[in-house]
Protein backbone atom coordinates (compact mmCIF):
# COMPACT_ATOMS: atom_id res chain seq x y z
CA UNK A 1 0.00 0.00 0.00
CA UNK A 2 2.53 2.56 1.14
CA UNK A 3 5.22 3.70 -1.24
CA UNK A 4 8.50 5.19 -0.21
CA UNK A 5 8.65 8.72 -1.48
CA UNK A 6 8.20 12.36 -0.63
CA UNK A 7 5.96 12.13 2.41
CA UNK A 8 4.53 15.55 3.03
CA UNK A 9 5.09 15.78 6.77
CA UNK A 10 7.18 18.96 6.54
CA UNK A 11 4.08 21.14 6.83
CA UNK A 12 5.96 24.25 7.98
CA UNK A 13 8.10 24.41 4.84
CA UNK A 14 7.09 27.16 2.45
CA UNK A 15 8.90 28.82 -0.43
CA UNK A 16 10.22 32.32 0.22
CA UNK A 17 12.88 34.67 -1.11
CA UNK A 18 14.66 34.36 2.23
CA UNK A 19 14.77 30.57 1.87
CA UNK A 20 16.21 30.95 -1.64
CA UNK A 21 18.92 33.32 -0.39
CA UNK A 22 19.92 30.97 2.40
CA UNK A 23 20.07 28.02 0.01
CA UNK A 24 22.17 30.04 -2.45
CA UNK A 25 24.56 30.81 0.41
CA UNK A 26 25.03 27.07 1.01
CA UNK A 27 22.88 26.56 4.11
CA UNK A 28 22.23 22.77 4.09
CA UNK A 29 18.86 22.96 5.83
CA UNK A 30 17.70 25.68 3.45
CA UNK A 31 18.90 23.60 0.49
CA UNK A 32 16.85 20.66 1.76
CA UNK A 33 13.76 22.80 2.34
CA UNK A 34 13.96 24.56 -1.01
CA UNK A 35 14.38 21.18 -2.69
CA UNK A 36 11.29 19.98 -0.86
CA UNK A 37 9.36 22.99 -2.19
CA UNK A 38 10.44 22.14 -5.73
CA UNK A 39 9.56 18.45 -5.28
CA UNK A 40 6.09 19.10 -3.89
CA UNK A 41 5.27 22.34 -5.69
CA UNK A 42 5.01 24.32 -2.46
CA UNK A 43 4.86 27.97 -3.52
CA UNK A 44 6.81 27.29 -6.71
CA UNK A 45 6.42 25.22 -9.87
CA UNK A 46 7.25 21.55 -9.31
CA UNK A 47 10.71 20.68 -10.62
CA UNK A 48 12.35 17.45 -9.52
CA UNK A 49 15.65 18.16 -11.24
CA UNK A 50 16.05 21.36 -9.22
CA UNK A 51 15.06 19.45 -6.10
CA UNK A 52 17.66 16.76 -6.71
CA UNK A 53 20.42 19.28 -7.33
CA UNK A 54 19.64 21.01 -4.03
CA UNK A 55 19.46 17.73 -2.13
CA UNK A 56 22.80 16.65 -3.62
CA UNK A 57 24.39 19.81 -2.20
CA UNK A 58 22.67 19.46 1.17
CA UNK A 59 23.46 15.75 1.41
CA UNK A 60 27.14 16.49 0.75
CA UNK A 61 26.99 18.54 3.96
CA UNK A 62 25.53 15.49 5.78
CA UNK A 63 21.95 16.73 6.05
CA UNK A 64 20.07 13.52 6.87
CA UNK A 65 16.69 14.70 5.57
CA UNK A 66 18.21 15.70 2.24
CA UNK A 67 19.96 12.34 1.94
CA UNK A 68 16.67 10.51 2.53
CA UNK A 69 14.90 12.70 0.00
CA UNK A 70 17.67 12.12 -2.52
CA UNK A 71 17.43 8.38 -1.95
CA UNK A 72 13.68 8.54 -2.60
CA UNK A 73 14.32 10.38 -5.85
CA UNK A 74 16.70 7.63 -7.00
CA UNK A 75 14.24 4.96 -5.89
CA UNK A 76 11.37 6.41 -7.92
CA UNK A 77 13.28 7.94 -10.79
CA UNK A 78 12.16 11.50 -10.10
CA UNK A 79 14.60 14.09 -11.42
CA UNK A 80 17.21 11.37 -11.95
CA UNK A 81 17.37 7.96 -13.60
CA UNK A 82 15.78 5.31 -11.39
CA UNK A 83 18.51 3.56 -9.39
CA UNK A 84 17.25 1.44 -6.46
CA UNK A 85 20.79 0.32 -5.59
CA UNK A 86 21.86 3.96 -5.14
CA UNK A 87 18.76 4.54 -3.02
CA UNK A 88 19.69 1.60 -0.80
CA UNK A 89 23.22 2.94 -0.29
CA UNK A 90 21.95 6.37 0.74
CA UNK A 91 19.30 5.00 3.09
CA UNK A 92 21.82 2.61 4.64
CA UNK A 93 24.34 5.40 5.23
CA UNK A 94 21.64 7.39 6.99
CA UNK A 95 20.49 4.45 9.10
CA UNK A 96 24.07 3.79 10.20
CA UNK A 97 24.19 7.38 11.41
CA UNK A 98 21.08 6.76 13.54
CA UNK A 99 18.40 8.21 11.26
CA UNK A 100 15.10 6.53 12.12
CA UNK A 101 13.38 7.55 8.85
CA UNK A 102 16.03 5.66 6.91
CA UNK A 103 15.22 2.50 8.89
CA UNK A 104 11.64 2.69 7.63
CA UNK A 105 12.80 3.16 4.05
CA UNK A 106 15.19 0.22 4.32
CA UNK A 107 12.27 -1.84 5.53
CA UNK A 108 10.39 -0.81 2.41
CA UNK A 109 13.28 -1.76 0.10
CA UNK A 110 13.63 -5.22 1.64
CA UNK A 111 9.85 -5.77 1.63
CA UNK A 112 9.60 -4.94 -2.09
CA UNK A 113 12.96 -6.21 -3.28
CA UNK A 114 14.03 -2.81 -4.58
CA UNK A 115 17.81 -2.53 -4.91
CA UNK A 116 18.19 -5.61 -2.70
CA UNK A 117 16.74 -9.15 -2.75
CA UNK A 118 13.28 -9.30 -1.17
CA UNK A 119 13.63 -10.35 2.46
CA UNK A 120 10.55 -9.99 4.67
CA UNK A 121 12.43 -11.04 7.80
CA UNK A 122 14.98 -8.23 7.40
CA UNK A 123 12.25 -5.76 6.48
CA UNK A 124 10.38 -6.72 9.64
CA UNK A 125 13.50 -6.09 11.75
CA UNK A 126 14.03 -2.63 10.28
CA UNK A 127 10.37 -1.69 10.84
CA UNK A 128 10.47 -3.10 14.36
CA UNK A 129 13.60 -1.12 15.25
CA UNK A 130 12.03 2.12 14.01
CA UNK A 131 8.67 1.34 15.63
CA UNK A 132 10.37 0.88 18.98
CA UNK A 133 11.39 4.53 18.65
CA UNK A 134 7.76 5.50 18.06
CA UNK A 135 8.11 6.28 14.34
CA UNK A 136 4.48 6.34 13.04
CA UNK A 137 5.26 5.12 9.52
CA UNK A 138 7.10 2.15 11.03
CA UNK A 139 4.20 1.39 13.36
CA UNK A 140 1.83 1.39 10.38
CA UNK A 141 4.13 -0.80 8.27
CA UNK A 142 4.79 -3.18 11.14
CA UNK A 143 1.04 -3.44 11.54
CA UNK A 144 0.70 -4.31 7.87
CA UNK A 145 3.28 -7.07 8.25
CA UNK A 146 1.13 -8.60 11.01
CA UNK A 147 -1.99 -8.04 8.90
CA UNK A 148 -0.53 -9.82 5.85
CA UNK A 149 1.65 -12.29 7.75
CA UNK A 150 4.92 -11.15 6.21
CA UNK A 151 8.03 -12.20 8.11
CA UNK A 152 5.81 -12.91 11.11
CA UNK A 153 2.71 -14.94 11.97
CA UNK A 154 -0.49 -13.29 10.77
CA UNK A 155 -2.36 -11.43 13.51
CA UNK A 156 -4.96 -8.95 12.26
CA UNK A 157 -5.92 -7.77 15.75
CA UNK A 158 -2.33 -6.92 16.63
CA UNK A 159 -2.10 -5.14 13.28
CA UNK A 160 -5.11 -3.00 14.15
CA UNK A 161 -3.54 -2.11 17.51
CA UNK A 162 -0.38 -0.94 15.75
CA UNK A 163 -2.42 1.05 13.22
CA UNK A 164 -4.16 2.86 16.07
CA UNK A 165 -0.80 3.67 17.70
CA UNK A 166 0.41 5.12 14.39
CA UNK A 167 -2.75 7.20 14.09
CA UNK A 168 -2.11 8.72 17.53
CA UNK A 169 0.78 10.70 16.01
CA UNK A 170 -1.78 12.85 14.21
CA UNK A 171 0.21 12.71 10.95
CA UNK A 172 -2.24 10.45 9.18
CA UNK A 173 -0.12 7.29 9.05
CA UNK A 174 -2.21 4.22 9.79
CA UNK A 175 -5.55 5.72 8.76
CA UNK A 176 -5.59 4.04 5.36
CA UNK A 177 -4.38 0.73 6.74
CA UNK A 178 -7.15 0.76 9.33
CA UNK A 179 -9.56 1.70 6.56
CA UNK A 180 -8.54 -1.42 4.65
CA UNK A 181 -9.08 -3.53 7.77
CA UNK A 182 -12.65 -2.19 8.14
CA UNK A 183 -13.29 -2.61 4.42
CA UNK A 184 -12.16 -6.25 4.54
CA UNK A 185 -13.44 -7.05 8.04
CA UNK A 186 -10.07 -8.29 9.30
CA UNK A 187 -9.18 -7.62 12.95
CA UNK A 188 -12.32 -5.51 13.28
CA UNK A 189 -15.98 -5.91 12.41
CA UNK A 190 -16.50 -5.14 8.71
CA UNK A 191 -17.87 -1.64 8.13
CA UNK A 192 -17.71 0.06 4.73
CA UNK A 193 -19.03 3.23 6.38
CA UNK A 194 -16.12 3.30 8.86
CA UNK A 195 -13.68 2.45 6.08
CA UNK A 196 -14.90 5.39 3.98
CA UNK A 197 -14.64 7.70 6.99
CA UNK A 198 -11.02 6.68 7.58
CA UNK A 199 -10.06 7.01 3.92
CA UNK A 200 -11.65 10.46 3.82
CA UNK A 201 -9.68 11.57 6.88
CA UNK A 202 -6.47 10.26 5.37
CA UNK A 203 -7.23 11.88 2.00
CA UNK A 204 -7.77 15.23 3.71
CA UNK A 205 -4.29 14.88 5.19
CA UNK A 206 -2.92 14.37 1.69
CA UNK A 207 -2.51 10.58 1.74
CA UNK A 208 -2.30 9.64 -1.96
CA UNK A 209 -3.28 6.01 -1.32
CA UNK A 210 -6.48 7.13 0.42
CA UNK A 211 -7.21 9.48 -2.48
CA UNK A 212 -6.74 6.57 -4.87
CA UNK A 213 -8.94 4.35 -2.73
CA UNK A 214 -11.76 6.91 -2.72
CA UNK A 215 -11.42 7.14 -6.49
CA UNK A 216 -11.91 3.38 -6.70
CA UNK A 217 -15.02 3.57 -4.52
CA UNK A 218 -16.55 6.20 -6.79
CA UNK A 219 -15.52 4.36 -9.96
CA UNK A 220 -16.87 0.95 -8.90
CA UNK A 221 -19.79 2.06 -6.76
CA UNK A 222 -18.71 -0.53 -4.18
CA UNK A 223 -19.31 1.93 -1.32
CA UNK A 224 -22.77 2.94 -2.56
CA UNK A 225 -24.99 4.47 -1.22
CA UNK A 226 -22.38 6.09 1.06
CA UNK A 227 -20.40 7.14 -2.00
CA UNK A 228 -22.40 6.99 -5.27
CA UNK A 229 -20.91 5.56 -8.44
CA UNK A 230 -19.49 8.55 -10.31
CA UNK A 231 -16.60 8.30 -12.76
CA UNK A 232 -16.13 12.07 -12.85
CA UNK A 233 -15.54 12.25 -9.10
CA UNK A 234 -13.27 9.19 -9.41
CA UNK A 235 -11.27 11.15 -11.99
CA UNK A 236 -10.85 14.01 -9.49
CA UNK A 237 -9.56 11.73 -6.75
CA UNK A 238 -7.21 9.84 -9.08
CA UNK A 239 -5.90 13.20 -10.27
CA UNK A 240 -5.15 14.29 -6.70
CA UNK A 241 -3.30 11.05 -6.05
CA UNK A 242 -1.40 11.30 -9.34
CA UNK A 243 -0.36 14.88 -8.57
CA UNK A 244 1.65 13.45 -5.68
CA UNK A 245 3.32 11.01 -8.08
CA UNK A 246 1.56 8.03 -6.55
CA UNK A 247 1.86 5.23 -9.09
CA UNK A 248 -1.53 3.75 -8.20
CA UNK A 249 -3.17 7.10 -8.89
CA UNK A 250 -1.18 7.67 -12.09
CA UNK A 251 -2.06 4.24 -13.48
CA UNK A 252 -5.75 4.55 -12.61
CA UNK A 253 -5.92 8.03 -14.12
CA UNK A 254 -4.34 6.66 -17.30
CA UNK A 255 -6.98 3.92 -17.49
CA UNK A 256 -9.74 6.54 -17.31
CA UNK A 257 -8.18 8.41 -20.23
CA UNK A 258 -7.76 5.11 -22.10
CA UNK A 259 -11.41 4.14 -21.65
CA UNK A 260 -12.93 7.62 -21.68
CA UNK A 261 -14.55 7.18 -18.26
CA UNK A 262 -15.18 10.41 -16.35
CA UNK A 263 -13.07 12.26 -18.92
CA UNK A 264 -12.77 12.49 -22.70
CA UNK A 265 -10.89 9.54 -24.20
CA UNK A 266 -7.26 10.44 -24.92
CA UNK A 267 -4.83 7.65 -25.86
CA UNK A 268 -1.81 9.96 -25.85
CA UNK A 269 -2.46 11.24 -22.32
CA UNK A 270 -2.99 7.66 -21.19
CA UNK A 271 0.30 6.64 -22.82
CA UNK A 272 2.22 9.46 -21.11
CA UNK A 273 0.78 8.52 -17.72
CA UNK A 274 1.43 4.79 -18.15
CA UNK A 275 4.98 5.63 -19.20
CA UNK A 276 5.52 7.83 -16.13
CA UNK A 277 4.30 5.18 -13.69
CA UNK A 278 6.18 2.50 -15.61
CA UNK A 279 9.45 4.36 -15.25
CA UNK A 280 8.79 4.46 -11.51
CA UNK A 281 8.62 0.65 -11.48
CA UNK A 282 4.85 0.17 -11.28
CA UNK A 283 4.07 -3.30 -12.65
CA UNK A 284 0.43 -2.71 -13.71
CA UNK A 285 1.47 0.43 -15.62
CA UNK A 286 4.33 -1.47 -17.27
CA UNK A 287 1.82 -4.10 -18.37
CA UNK A 288 -0.60 -1.49 -19.69
CA UNK A 289 2.18 0.36 -21.49
CA UNK A 290 3.27 -2.88 -23.15
CA UNK A 291 -0.18 -3.01 -24.75
CA UNK A 292 0.70 0.10 -26.73
CA UNK A 293 3.90 -1.50 -28.00
CA UNK A 294 1.87 -4.44 -29.28
CA UNK A 295 0.50 -1.96 -31.80
CA UNK A 296 -2.74 -1.12 -29.97
CA UNK A 297 -4.35 2.34 -29.69
CA UNK A 298 -2.69 3.55 -32.89
CA UNK A 299 0.81 3.24 -31.46
CA UNK A 300 3.79 1.97 -33.44
CA UNK A 301 4.46 -1.72 -32.78
CA UNK A 302 7.65 -2.60 -30.88
CA UNK A 303 7.55 -6.21 -29.69
CA UNK A 304 11.00 -6.05 -28.11
CA UNK A 305 9.91 -3.17 -25.87
CA UNK A 306 6.66 -4.94 -25.00
CA UNK A 307 8.58 -8.08 -24.03
CA UNK A 308 10.98 -6.03 -21.89
CA UNK A 309 8.08 -4.41 -20.01
CA UNK A 310 6.26 -7.70 -19.46
CA UNK A 311 9.49 -9.28 -18.20
CA UNK A 312 10.02 -6.59 -15.58
CA UNK A 313 6.39 -6.52 -14.45
CA UNK A 314 6.27 -10.32 -14.20
CA UNK A 315 8.80 -10.19 -11.38
CA UNK A 316 7.28 -7.41 -9.26
CA UNK A 317 3.96 -6.38 -7.75
CA UNK A 318 0.95 -8.65 -7.67
CA UNK A 319 -1.35 -9.68 -4.82
CA UNK A 320 1.52 -11.35 -2.94
CA UNK A 321 4.40 -9.31 -4.35
CA UNK A 322 5.31 -12.34 -6.46
CA UNK A 323 4.89 -10.68 -9.84
CA UNK A 324 2.01 -9.09 -11.72
CA UNK A 325 -0.20 -11.96 -12.97
CA UNK A 326 -1.36 -10.27 -16.19
CA UNK A 327 2.27 -9.58 -17.13
CA UNK A 328 3.13 -13.21 -16.39
CA UNK A 329 0.28 -14.36 -18.63
CA UNK A 330 1.37 -12.05 -21.45
CA UNK A 331 4.97 -13.19 -21.02
CA UNK A 332 3.80 -16.79 -21.41
CA UNK A 333 2.13 -15.82 -24.69
CA UNK A 334 5.27 -14.01 -25.85
CA UNK A 335 7.44 -17.09 -25.28
CA UNK A 336 4.84 -19.34 -26.91
CA UNK A 337 4.56 -17.25 -30.08
CA UNK A 338 8.04 -15.72 -30.19
CA UNK A 339 6.89 -12.12 -29.73
CA UNK A 340 9.94 -9.99 -28.93
CA UNK A 341 11.91 -13.09 -27.99
CA UNK A 342 12.72 -16.58 -29.22
CA UNK A 343 10.06 -19.28 -28.87
CA UNK A 344 10.53 -21.23 -25.64
CA UNK A 345 7.69 -23.56 -24.68
CA UNK A 346 9.20 -24.44 -21.31
CA UNK A 347 9.35 -20.79 -20.23
CA UNK A 348 5.90 -20.22 -21.67
CA UNK A 349 4.48 -22.98 -19.49
CA UNK A 350 6.42 -21.73 -16.45
CA UNK A 351 4.96 -18.22 -16.67
CA UNK A 352 1.50 -19.58 -17.41
CA UNK A 353 1.72 -21.59 -14.20
CA UNK A 354 2.91 -18.56 -12.23
CA UNK A 355 -0.04 -16.50 -13.46
CA UNK A 356 -2.46 -19.33 -12.72
CA UNK A 357 -1.11 -19.70 -9.18
CA UNK A 358 -2.16 -16.09 -8.59
CA UNK A 359 -5.67 -16.75 -9.86
CA UNK A 360 -5.39 -15.39 -13.40
CA UNK A 361 -8.56 -16.79 -15.01
CA UNK A 362 -7.29 -17.09 -18.60
CA UNK A 363 -4.06 -18.71 -17.46
CA UNK A 364 -6.02 -21.25 -15.39
CA UNK A 365 -8.24 -22.08 -18.37
CA UNK A 366 -5.25 -22.59 -20.66
CA UNK A 367 -3.55 -24.85 -18.12
CA UNK A 368 -6.69 -26.94 -17.74
CA UNK A 369 -7.06 -27.34 -21.49
CA UNK A 370 -3.39 -28.15 -22.02
CA UNK A 371 -2.83 -31.75 -23.08
CA UNK A 372 0.94 -31.71 -22.52
CA UNK A 373 1.85 -29.76 -19.34
CA UNK A 374 5.54 -29.02 -18.83
CA UNK A 375 7.53 -29.01 -15.65
CA UNK A 376 8.95 -25.73 -14.36
CA UNK A 377 12.35 -25.01 -15.92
Amino acid sequence: MWESGFIQTEKDICFSDDLSRKAAAGDPEAEFQLGFCYACGFGIEKNYKEAVELWEKSSAQKNAKARNALASAYLRGLGVSRNPQKAFTLFYENSAAGNVDALVDLGFLFSRGRGVPRDYARAYQFYKKAAEQGEPRALAQLGYFYYAGRGISQDAKKAVDLYRKAIESGQGFGLSYLGVAYDEGQGVEKSVEKAVELFQKAAEKGDPFAQWKLGNFYLSGSASPILPKDAKIAFQWFSKSAEQDNTLGINSLAILYLKGEGVEKDYEKAFALFKKASEMGHAPAQTNLAGYYLGNYGHEKNLNEAFKLYSEAALSGGPSDTGWPEAQYQLAKAYKKGMGTEINQDLSMYWLQQAALQGHSEAKKELQSSTNPQQNP
